[in-house]
């Protein structure tokens, strides 16, 4: 295919914003031949994709600076930056939510966890 029609679908997907089925009605090709089309733009560094972390650095960075300073194994950072400074509440459930679904997955359904102020304990049931 030619790098000017691969531009110009791009462009209708990646700028401004139409479906690949959109792009197939306006243009007479199939949304499988759109589909492969864009595919092959970015294989022909037609369309670059770049991915902007919410903060300065990766996630990842960040996670493994603080683990280095801390000293510790690993370290998860919860993006709370959706909620005001003042939804305390919003923050707590967004770190709160986190935690239960990483201790789900973390932990054996045969497992529970008894949560103390001071310590945490598994106990096998």
């Amino acid at each position: 295919m030619d790098k000017l029609t691969l531009y110009k679908l791009a462009k209708l997907y990646y700028i401004d914003g139409l479906g690949q089925q959109e792009i197939a009605n306006v243009t007479g090709f199939s949304r499988p031949q759109v589909s492969r089309m864009l595919k092959e733009a970015r294989n022909c560094h037609i369309v670059d994709i770049k991915i902007n972390p919410p903060f300065g650095d990766a996630p990842e960075k960040l996670e493994a600076d603080l683990a280095a300073a801390l000293g510790v194994h690993s370290i998860s950072v919860v993006d709370t930056s959706d909620y005001a400074e003042k939804d305390k509440s919003s923050r707590l459930s967004a770190v709160s939510g986190f935690a239960a679904e990483y201790l789900a997955a973390l932990i054996p359904s045969c497992r529970k966890v008894g949560v103390d102020r001071d310590r945490t304990q598994l106990r096998a049931y």
